[in-house]
């Protein structure tokens, strides 16, 4: 199964920015202009939407929607971009696109040829359209065979019958299921326990199943809630914590997985919130604690990406105090060779702005702070030599201009490279290096590569 490669999801993006951006500029009312990334992200995913579970743009226009006071005439504007930008895009679809087309052409082969070995599709759900389509076309092989994570056997027969209607179960977790099986024309008793082993606690998935009913038919707690048996079995090893803020919240839990760590036990923390994993994970860090986060750290918050944040804002902002020590006191700024006079040069400069002033830093201002400083004269030149390359660095990077998308990345690239690397240092020092370093690069190298699709640019937008 051939089918054209796929369009980069960033150029897709750079595209629908400039889109949007023209939208906001003609229908001044429909958004600020500080929304644009948050609405082209919206658009990608809606585009992702449609494609991924085969729905027409010209569907969503004809929906019958109550309209008084006028919301869905602007969103209409706005998801008519989507529908132009599709039909243009035939020859170089996007991934989600790509992928539907190429699993309605494996269908087609297999329902002509079905493979005479096994195919098995284990572990989903088929939450999304594309995934669906899969498993219904393995469903209907000779072999085929659908392993369902975690369905639910203790379900009453009424219940799984209310799932049928997505007005009130589409988020329930076994709503996907039902609308499998029903695609499939099966019931829920062609489905098989595919092992003999004993579930860890019966009563406690009866109960689990119980309070995960849709929130319409929670009444059913009433009736089916005293008929529950041994919940003390279900419930054992159980505790519940109603911490008094999230700061507790997530000092409550680093320490039980410390203690885990301390007897040599096991343990994992399952929560989609991922800043208060984000705060376990920080709470652990004092005592020498690195927990394996399959989630891992966004790039954005990692060193290097940080990084790279603050010197996108020179672009912006005026340099002031504190975004000059921040970036000053950061590990990758100087990292090089030799940062051990960079730190003292930092702390003394650091002790003098706040002993005397300097809001707004300048080339004047930074010289005068950082005069006679230390007695030696052979001593004080080293440290005007450092001066200068802060100067030369930090200062006056502010940008009124519009230049191309490229353009914002080659200088962007430069100045953090060379921020890193040090005075009178060659190469990058170590802004580029471990895993984040070469994450960080590969993604400032995607967005070069397809700069070319992203136009004009402010320093504002570009930081963005």
């Amino acid at each position: 199964v051939t089918q054209p490669a796929a369009m980069s999801p960033l150029r897709r993006r750079l595209e629908l920015i400039a889109l949007v951006a023209r939208l906001i500029d003609q229908q001044p009312d429909l958004a600020p202009r500080t929304s644009l990334y948050d609405l082209t992200d919206s658009l990608a995913n809606l585009m992702d939407e449609i494609q991924g579970e085969g729905v027409s743009p010209q569907t969503i226009f004809d929906l019958d929607v109550m309209d008084d006071s006028g919301h869905w005439q602007r969103a209409q504007s706005f998801i008519r971009i989507a529908h132009e930008y599709l039909a243009e895009t035939s020859t170089a679809p996007d991934k989600e696109a790509r992928q539907r087309a190429m699993v309605m052409a494996l269908a087609a082969r297999w329902e002509a040829t079905p493979p005479s070995n096994p195919v098995i599709v284990a572990g989903s759900t088929g939450s999304r359209g594309t995934t669906m389509l899969l498993m219904e076309a393995v469903a209907r092989l000779p072999q085929g065979a659908l392993v369902l994570p975690g369905f639910d056997f203790d379900m009453p027969t009424r219940a799984w019958l209310d799932l049928k209607d997505p007005m009130i179960s589409e988020d329930h977790p076994q709503y996907r299921f039902v609308k499998l099986l029903d695609r499939l024309g099966l019931a829920r008793s062609n489905v098989d326990v595919w092992h003999d082993a004993q579930v860890p606690s019966q009563p406690r998935n009866a109960l689990i199943s119980l309070s995960l009913r849709p929130a319409p038919v929670t009444d059913a707690w009433l009736v089916e809630g005293p008929k529950l048996r041994n919940l003390g079995e279900g419930l054992q090893n159980v505790t519940l914590l109603e911490a008094p803020s999230p700061r507790s919240e997530a000092l409550a839990i680093a320490m039980r997985l410390r203690q885990a760590a301390e007897d040599g036990q096991k343990a994992a923390l399952i929560s989609p919130d991922r800043m208060l994993t984000r705060q376990v994970t920080a709470a652990l860090d004092q005592w020498g604690i690195l927990p394996d986060d399959s989630a891992g750290t966004p790039l954005h918050l990692s060193p290097p990406g940080r990084f790279l944040r603050h010197v996108a804002q020179l672009f912006q902002h005026r340099l002031d105090a504190e975004a000059l020590l921040t970036l000053l006191k950061h590990p990758l700024t100087h990292s090089g060779v030799d940062r051990g006079p960079h730190v003292l040069n930092t702390q003394r400069l650091e002790l003098k702005i706040r002993r005397d002033g300097l809001p707004y830093p300048d080339a004047p201002g930074l010289g005068a702070v950082m005069q006679k400083v230390v007695s030696e004269i052979e001593a004080q030149a080293e440290v005007d030599r450092w001066t200068s390359w802060v100067c030369d660095s930090l200062t006056d990077k502010t940008r009124s201009d519009a230049p191309a998308l490229k353009d914002w990345v080659d200088a962007h690239i430069a100045l953090a490279e060379a921020l890193s690397a040090g005075p009178e240092t060659a190469g990058s020092g170590e802004l580029w290096q471990k895993k984040a370093g070469q994450e960080a690069r590969k993604c400032m190298q995607k967005l070069r590569d397809v700069a070319d699709y992203g136009g004009a640019m402010s320093a504002a937008d570009y930081a963005n």
